[in-house]
């Protein structure tokens, strides 16, 4: 964990809240202070950013974390894992990635349609939305064939209802160093509500986005929403309900971490390769633009930080829980807000700042046990000896296979003509056997 005085630079951070939470763990905030061990950047980083970083400083955000968050791209890595493993990853809604998908799509809904006699609702979102912006249900394929812009298509999932309102949690989760994958889930955070009762899809509720979308921004604008509801409660509340109404809620929060988890592991890999390759533009600038001197200065006063050891990220994820009392994992979301706006933030958004500072170490080593808040728990690595530890050990392995080649670029001294080149680029990997 951090120690008192640690300086942390400040001069990018916006949100009030994250200030208030430095002063009462004692850290000093500077601004343009070289000898900073600790960058806090709040909102959307340029990628020219982490060219500035000097060689032993540690950022609060990961190269690459932005796009690896697209819906599109953060699925499709679950897609990967769930090709592989396929009774292992079934705690998201079947995904197609348009408009490259589109076919499989197409040939699923018709399946789908003979197998049910009935019709079959899906979900369409735009590949970088937020806010609900440009979400939309559907009961048919031909809206989208003509659809150029990259979306996801996802399976409609029949929720599990409080009270009879729909609704989902936003948890975050900390990943507080990459050597090794650490990763940890804050034990609070919000639950949203729609704020019309539910009722399942039908050809005219389909555009009824206040019984169907659960997004804070949305049903904010409900004018007709009842007048006395909170459609934004702590998450522990809502989980404390669950348990005390309904017996399969026993054991929701284990499986809501262990789906986290496993949705962790899916995006490691490229998380690494983005690492990697903003490491090796680094190297480029560091030759081409700091003098010689400075590098010297900087090597004998702070030791440099391996790639893997320079970054720590707090990021949102969304849960849904369905009919089943299962926790189905909707998005990530790299830049959670900071800002409060309902009067129980202004306890719940400081304290994870202040808590999540046991979490961050100035080398990028894991922080030491039993030093860190018990707010946060720990949910990767995974204890080898479980079958979900030897299941993230094999994913983890493979990861570590398809990166050795990227390590050695990154250790020779010539700089590869192509840079590392991410998973998204790729080929999309082939869909589990029921949809082929």
């Amino acid at each position: 964990m951090l120690s008192r005085g640690t300086k942390i630079e400040a001069g990018k951070v916006k949100y009030p809240i994250v200030k208030e939470a430095f002063a009462k763990f004692g850290i000093d905030i500077t601004h343009g202070d070289p000898e900073a061990k600790i960058v806090w950047f709040d909102g959307t980083i340029p990628p020219e950013f982490f060219l500035t970083l000097l060689p032993y400083q540690r950022l609060n955000k990961i190269p690459g974390m932005d796009y690896i968050c697209f819906k599109s791209n953060t699925f499709q890595a679950l897609n990967a894992c769930r090709y592989k493993y396929p009774k292992v990853y079934t705690f998201y809604p079947l995904t197609f990635l348009l408009p490259f998908q589109y076919s499989d799509f197409q040939h699923e809904h018709l399946r789908e349609c003979s197998r049910t006699h009935q019709p079959v609702t899906w979900i369409v979102k735009p590949r970088a939305g937020c806010c609900g912006n440009g979400i939309k249900l559907i009961q048919n394929t031909f809206e989208l064939a003509e659809k150029k812009d990259s979306c996801i298509v996802q399976s409609y999932i029949s929720p599990f209802l409080v009270n009879g309102y729909k609704f989902d949690f936003r948890f975050y989760v900390c990943i507080s160093t990459l050597n090794p994958y650490t990763v940890f889930i804050y034990n609070e955070g919000i639950a949203r509500f729609c704020t019309k009762k539910y009722s399942p899809p039908t050809r005219q509720t389909l555009d009824d986005k206040y019984c169907h979308l659960t997004n804070t921004a949305v049903n904010v604008t409900n004018e007709d929403a009842p007048p006395d509801m909170d459609f934004t409660r702590r998450a522990s509340e809502v989980l404390a309900e669950i348990v005390a109404t309904d017996p399969r809620g026993a054991g929701l929060w284990d499986r809501i971490k262990t789906a986290a988890a496993l949705t962790a592991v899916a995006i490691y890999s490229p998380i690494v390769a983005q690492v990697l390759k903003d490491s090796l533009e680094r190297k480029t600038h560091m030759r081409t633009q700091v003098q010689p001197q400075d590098k010297l200065k900087h090597s004998e006063e702070y030791p440099n930080l391996a790639p893997l050891n320079k970054y720590f990220h707090i990021m949102g994820i969304d849960v849904l829980i369905n009919d089943k009392c299962e926790p189905i994992i909707l998005e990530l979301n790299d830049r959670p807000s900071m800002h409060v706006t309902f009067d129980y933030e202004e306890q719940l958004k400081p304290k994870l700042i202040y808590d999540a500072l046991s979490l961050i170490t100035t080398d990028g080593t894991p922080p030491e046990a039993g030093k860190t808040s018990p707010n946060w728990e720990q949910i990767l690595p995974v204890a080898p000896e479980t079958a979900l530890g030897q299941t993230v050990s094999e994913i983890m392995d493979s990861f570590r296979h398809e990166l050795t080649p990227k390590l050695a670029l990154m250790n020779s001294a010539k700089k590869p003509k192509f840079p590392f080149k991410t998973s998204t680029k790729t080929k999309l990997p082939p869909l589990r056997p029921a949809c082929q």
